[in-house]
């Protein structure tokens, strides 16, 4: 059941978004459902549903913390969209995905950067990054900004933009890439028009 849950699930995920970001380029949708299909949102949906309460374990996977274990509960979720899909149809299923799954992830998270970093220098840290504008060139119709992100005196990222608050997403962006986080836009990569 796996396997075509995680066949169906994608399939919904990828025409919620191309309904609901119809001018978004595929890079972004791209982006937009990893961070929806992924093992920890699948878990969080898993979880929501009391799906490890559920679930048949055998006595050593039942010790070791398997009702909880987000391999597990991805796995349980995928489970369940395809059972769902088999017995009640797409609408239903499109339902479930959309109220349990969709709703509860935060794809504003993937172009604001800056918070990320952020809260994860403040975690990490204790410290909050600060940025400076480097260079600025091109005409006033067409400028072009290189920004660079600091924790104390250390270089943690640059990026380009054609703002300067754009610029400063993608050095954000290069950092959190530094820093070994997944997801998010390339240091050149500006985002879309909030």
């Amino acid at each position: 059941l796996e396997f075509l849950g995680d066949s169906v699930l994608g399939m919904l995920v990828n025409e919620y978004l191309y309904r609901e970001y119809p001018d978004d380029p595929e890079g972004a949708l791209t982006k937009m459902k990893a961070r929806i299909v992924c093992e920890p949102s699948l878990a969080d949906a898993a979880r929501r549903l009391g799906l490890g309460a559920l679930l048949a374990l055998s006595p050593s996977e039942e010790a070791a913390g398997g009702r909880e274990r987000p391999s597990t509960l991805s796995d349980a979720f995928e489970a369940v969209v395809a059972a769902l899909y088999l017995h009640r149809g797409l609408d239903a299923t499109r339902r479930l995905v959309r109220d349990v799954l969709i709703r509860h992830v935060d794809l504003s998270r993937l172009w604001d950067h800056k918070s990320h970093l952020q809260e994860l220098m403040q975690e990490r840290y204790r410290k909050t990054p600060t940025y400076r504008i480097l260079e600025e060139t091109g005409p006033a119709h067409d400028r072009r900004f290189v920004a660079e992100v600091l924790l104390d005196d250390r270089v943690m990222g640059r990026g380009t933009g054609r703002t300067k608050k754009a610029a400063e997403q993608a050095a954000a962006a290069a950092a959190l890439a530094s820093e070994g986080e997944p997801g998010g836009a390339s240091p050149e990569e500006e985002p879309p028009p909030p």
